[in-house]
């Protein structure tokens, strides 16, 4: 490696220098799939005790909810059997009163007789019905398990807004760039700092860059979900670079749009330049975003 150094000082070349350790991309790409596979592992064991907690909790609360709706029955019988017996005491009582001749007493008690005739029929409809359990049941579930932001699309989605990102060194592969943070405006349309359109690409956000005056091709993309931005650099051949550049000319958009057309047509770009694209990256750079207080 000296010999090299010295060659390039006196061609008046200045090397760029990394103090991460070599890695080959395979041995990034394995280590990237082991840990989405120890990620897959950790938020599937999650989402079954998750599971399991929620089917014991549902299965105790319809026990138990059956149960108030059972007592609750028995009380509206209990209150509606009272609230006849006394109608129709009062019945009896308007009726002795008449047979006493005193005719406006047992105008009085017959009403009251019937109000609370009226009134047991009412408190023995309006018991509650089995029929609720299922509601009840789901109104309990809702508070004691309630529903993230986010998490009705399947994931927790980056918002709107200006991100910082910052270097993973571990997950990254470094050849030529700087080990710099990098600030994002991120729109949720795939608009990227105001300016630049990303298309769709699996679940990320992706956009080409295929310069005329070097031999590289450049992926940068954004994952909403996991708030994070990736730049893949892959350097290719003149016959690779060429056909990359060919279908890049193909396209003409360059700025950011809410176009369906568009849209398509940018993400038709990446699928048809990757196609192009080794395997392997030559330089793979991983950042990890964090949303900045406005």
């Amino acid at each position: 490696s000296r010999e090299i150094l010295s060659f390039l000082r006196k061609a008046g070349v200045k090397p760029s220098l990394t103090a991460t350790p070599c890695r080959s991309a395979a041995d990034i790409s394995l280590q990237e799939e082991q840990r989405e596979a120890a990620a897959r592992a950790k938020m599937e064991a999650a989402e079954k005790a998750k599971a399991a907690k929620f089917q014991q909790t549902e299965a105790k609360l319809r026990r138990s909810i059956n149960e108030d709706i059972i007592t609750e029955r028995e009380n509206h019988l209990a209150v509606a059997a009272l609230m006849l017996v006394l109608s129709l005491a009062a019945i009896g009582g308007a009726g002795y009163l008449l047979l006493k001749d005193k005719r406006t007493p047992a105008i009085g008690t017959a009403g009251g007789a019937a109000l609370l005739l009226v009134g047991a029929i009412l408190v023995f409809l309006t018991r509650p019905g089995f029929s609720e359990i299922d509601d009840r049941v789901a109104a309990e579930l809702k508070k004691e398990f309630p529903q993230e932001e986010g998490e009705s699309s399947g994931s927790s989605i980056a918002a709107n807004g200006q991100y910082q990102c910052d270097l993973n060194l571990d997950r990254s592969r470094i050849t030529v760039s700087e080990v710099d943070s990098l600030d994002l405006e991120w729109n949720q349309n795939g608009c990227v700092n105001g300016r630049t359109q990303y298309g769709h690409d699996g679940s990320k956000w992706s956009r080409i860059f295929v310069p005329n005056q070097e031999q590289t091709v450049t992926i940068s993309s954004f994952d909403p979900a996991k708030a994070e931005f990736t730049t893949e650099r892959y350097l290719l051949g003149l016959a690779a670079m060429s056909r990359a550049r060919d279908i890049r000319q193909q396209y003409t958009n360059s700025s950011c749009t809410t176009d369906k057309q568009a849209l398509a047509e940018i993400a038709e770009m990446v699928r048809s330049i990757r196609s192009e694209l080794p395997p392997q990256t030559n330089e793979r750079l991983v950042y990890e975003c964090e949303k900045l207080k406005q």
